[in-house]
């Protein structure tokens, strides 16, 4: 399938609430590793304007997290701080409004990026991009690619690679695209796959 529109959209709205302000890039309250793959590395694609956040961190999230420099912001559910100059909120891989776990501020556009098909609970967001695929990681990968290749580094890419590999439950869920996304993240950021799944068990 043809999701060249999808992406086009997406960055258009990037580049839009870019110009406005700063861009809240928010997980599931569960925060596995594919929504908080996917966050940290649409963070660093998008730049120092955006930040990943959210109420929790998985234990392997967190390991995998360790890898990397960049931050993830803990969000406190009873009193999320979110920035002054909040020009618009990146959901990812979030079925709906309570899975995030904090009340969304009213007012702010939203970009839902998600790939759990069938569950259409986000009402009046600015951007839905739903794909028929395994993990969101494999969307925001494919964003990259399209818009910002060479942007992520080695360890952006592994928490985009830990994602397709939690989400698939080692890849026994995958699809071609799942398969060939964590092809390209092994060969283009030359990860040792070996010795990743090592160090995620």
């Amino acid at each position: 399938m043809d999701y060249s529109t999808d992406l086009e959209n997406l960055h258009c709205w990037i580049n839009e609430k870019r110009e406005q302000g700063a861009i809240a890039i928010l997980t599931h309250k569960n925060g596995d590793m594919d929504t908080i793959g996917s966050a940290m590395a649409l963070s660093k694609i998008i730049g120092d304007c955006a930040k990943a956040c959210g109420i929790h961190v998985s234990k392997i999230a967190n390991r995998v997290l360790s890898l990397s420099n960049d931050s993830f912001h803990k969000i406190n559910p009873n009193n999320p701080m979110w920035p002054r100059t909040l020009s618009g909120i990146i959901v990812v891989d979030t079925a709906s409004p309570n899975q995030t776990g904090v009340q969304i501020p009213d007012g702010i556009p939203i970009c839902v990026i998600d790939h759990h098909q069938g569950d259409d609970n986000w009402p009046d967001v600015e951007l839905n991009i739903c794909w028929d695929v395994s993990s969101t990681a494999e969307i925001i990968h494919s964003y990259c690619e399209s818009y910002s290749p060479g942007k992520l580094d080695n360890n952006t890419a592994k928490q985009l690679l830990a994602g397709i590999i939690t989400d698939t439950g080692r890849f026994k869920h995958a699809n071609s695209l799942s398969l060939r996304t964590a092809s390209e993240l092994i060969d283009n950021y030359d990860i040792d796959y070996a010795s990743f799944i090592h160090f995620l068990e």
